[in-house]
């Protein structure tokens, strides 16, 4: 299944819990941890797993501590993205006191690129750098047997003064030898306490069929944490998991959360053709330089009801300095295609980019009056550990960052980093211009995926397929 590991299996099951920790995500946010069930599936082949999530379960801390010392885990692991990192810190704390006995190990992309900030709490031991599922198998069966975990590759590690050192980069996966996710350890029930349905329940249908971006985005990490490398599952694997879901959990309506699902045509195409006869639908992300009208029809006759492009930006300057590697003749071409072919698409925008003026904000409002997306998501410029806004010092260079504070990257109310030629005004005043171009409804776009509205406004033929 996975490469041969440098240490042989324990002789003995660990119990080992992994926790995602909340907090409650900005609207439209909530997904499956993606990368805590890809983690979970692997680990369970040698030991006993279970998954807590806060954002599905709203568990009160006190009961999940004393959760932890009543079962006595071995290990805890929390995973955490940047805008979860304050709450991750916090449930940290806590568990030490609780289970001091117990290792604590982090992983995700904040502590990855902050490995520091996670030994200087004091209640971190160790931290998978990158791709977990080698890495942390091989971190078990070497501690838990008095090895070296310095030989352990992927692992920030800390020194004897605290001071955080790196193992040498594990080499990627590749996803064929991987099992599919543990999504039977979600703590998600299909009925509310009243016996209605649980609409959260529908996030079952979430799903990630490759890994990686071939773009350089400066205000993206995917570029260094998957190193622009695009890997896809098989298509037996993919068309499988699909099969699974709809049999076992009765959800059809499918969230892909790769970054760019269209990368490969051939894939594509097979995966389209294969799913037809299950009458799905599903959304993805892509890149307007990665579609095509031939790719948009197979894709909409196999029952795909949204794609989001990253569009950013209306100003081709913008673009460039970014290292966007995106035309604006391309953008309107690809949104004139979906309006053709009634296929709903979504325009991911970003206000507050390196170098951008009002004149640039005013060239963004124009393009998305003209390709007239069904949606239009709109946030603010944001510099994350992991990419070169943060780590290059772009940001502090072409502007001011009001703030490191985590808390404040939750729901991004307000700007994070303003460039030289705005003001924090300006940017929310364009921000709310941009969004007065939405529909009237667009939580049906945002939030209510899962339903067949977008289906039916897509193929006016809905009613006889399904009949």
């Amino acid at each position: 299944m996975l490469p041969e590991l440098i240490a042989p299996p324990l002789d003995k099951r660990l119990k080992v819990l992994l926790v995602n920790p909340g907090p409650e995500p900005a609207p439209g946010d909530r997904n499956l941890p993606m990368g805590l069930l890809a983690l979970a599936a692997t680990t369970r082949t040698e030991h006993d797993v279970r998954i807590r999530d806060w954002i599905y379960e709203r568990f009160d801390d006190e009961e999940f501590l004393q959760d932890i010392v009543d079962e006595e885990y071995d290990v805890v692991g929390l995973t955490s993205m940047t805008w979860q990192i304050h709450r991750a810190y916090e449930l940290l704390e806590k568990i030490k006191k609780a289970r001091p006995e117990a290792v604590t190990i982090m992983g995700g992309i904040h502590p990855s690129y902050m490995p520091q900030e996670a030994f200087d709490t004091g209640n971190v031991d160790f931290i998978c750098n990158g791709e977990g599922e080698a890495t942390f198998l091989e971190f078990l069966r070497v501690h838990f047997s008095g090895g070296d975990v310095t030989q352990v590759k992927g692992m920030w590690l800390k020194d004897e003064t605290g001071k955080a050192f790196q193992t040498p980069k594990r080499e990627l996966v590749d996803l064929s030898k991987l099992p599919p996710p543990a999504r039977d350890l979600m703590p998600i029930k299909p009925t509310l306490d009243d016996g209605s349905p649980n609409p959260e329940f529908n996030d079952m249908g979430g799903v990630m069929f490759s890994r990686g971006c071939s773009a350089n985005c400066d205000f993206c990490a995917s570029p260094t944490f998957w190193r622009r490398n695009v890997r896809f599952r098989t298509v037996d694997q993919m068309v499988g998991e699909v099969e699974d879901i709809q049999k076992t959990y009765g959800v059809s309506a499918f969230g892909i959360h790769d970054d760019i699902f269209t990368a490969n045509r051939k894939v594509l195409y097979e995966f389209c053709e294969r799913v037809k006869p299950l009458r799905i639908t599903y959304t993805c992300l892509a890149r307007v330089d990665q579609m095509d009208h031939e790719k948009l029809v197979k894709m909409k006759e196999s029952g795909c009801v949204l794609i989001s492009y990253g569009v950013e930006s209306g100003n081709e300057d913008i673009l460039e300095i970014e290292n966007k590697n995106q035309k604006l003749d391309k953008v309107k071409k690809i949104f004139a295609l979906h309006n053709e072919e009634k296929v709903p698409v979504c325009a991911l925008l970003i206000v507050g980019h390196i170098g951008e003026t009002v004149g640039a904000l005013q060239d963004t409002y124009d393009l998305i009056k003209e390709i007239k997306p069904t949606w239009a998501l709109c946030q603010f410029m944001s510099p994350y550990p992991g990419t070169a806004l943060h780590f290059n010092g772009i940001a502090s260079r072409t502007g001011e960052v009001l703030t490191w504070d985590w808390k404040d990257y939750v729901h991004q109310d307000k700007p994070i980093y303003v460039p030289k030629d705005l003001t924090p005004e300006l940017m929310l005043e364009w921000r709310d211009k941009i969004r007065s171009l939405n529909p009237p409804n667009p939580e049906v776009i945002l939030n209510e995926w899962t339903s067949t509205y977008l289906w039916k406004q897509s193929a006016p033929d809905y009613e006889e397929k399904t009949a």
